[in-house]
């Protein structure tokens, strides 16, 4: 039996950056429940023909027309949210965006413009090694292929450090 402690491993940090209390969660709720309350009420002041056009006793056929039309539109619109607004989601999560942000931008810019802007906008979430050219994944610290690491480090202490350091911020060894 053995004396020594084994060894602790520090817990892994997330892949990225965390979106769970972004601003744009709660914008995108709030112009999702005003579009759907809005919607059936903008749809039958449309269709509906001016009150002093009824007659007493008589419903409008027009007005039959639009509340039969009322609900194909709604489904519509709330299909519309839901597919738009979950591709995006995801999508932006995977590649290390603001989800929230990029779904309410593509879901409520009118005429799709919102998601050509999020097309032409989101980041390849891949990059390409130095050294040898081949495809590696954002996170990775060293390639797989060629063994380059893009990573700098204290040559002492094995310190990640940041480039235009001068001393390493752990051991205090200066870094050329």
């Amino acid at each position: 039996m053995s004396d020594q402690a084994p060894e602790q491993v520090p817990p892994r940090s997330p892949a990225g950056p965390s979106y769970a209390n972004s601003p744009f969660k709660f914008v995108f709720w709030g112009i999702v429940v005003l579009v759907l309350l809005s919607l059936p009420f903008a749809r039958l002041v449309t269709l509906l023909p001016p009150w002093n056009t009824w007659h007493a006793g008589c419903f409008p056929p027009l007005m039959a027309r639009s509340v039969a039309m009322l609900f194909p539109v709604t489904a519509l619109a709330i299909l519309y949210v839901a597919i738009v607004a979950t591709l995006v989601y995801r999508d932006a999560s995977r590649r290390g965006m603001d989800p929230w942000l990029w779904a309410t931008v593509a879901t409520f810019l009118p005429f799709f413009i919102g998601v050509f802007l999020y097309l032409v906008m989101r980041t390849n979430g891949r990059r390409t090694c130095p050294k040898c050219g081949k495809a590696l994944q954002a996170d990775f610290k060293a390639c797989p292929y060629c063994g380059h690491v893009e990573e700098l480090v204290c040559s002492q202490c094995q310190t990640p450090i940041a480039a235009g350091w001068k001393f390493c911020a752990k051991c205090g060894h200066p870094l050329a």
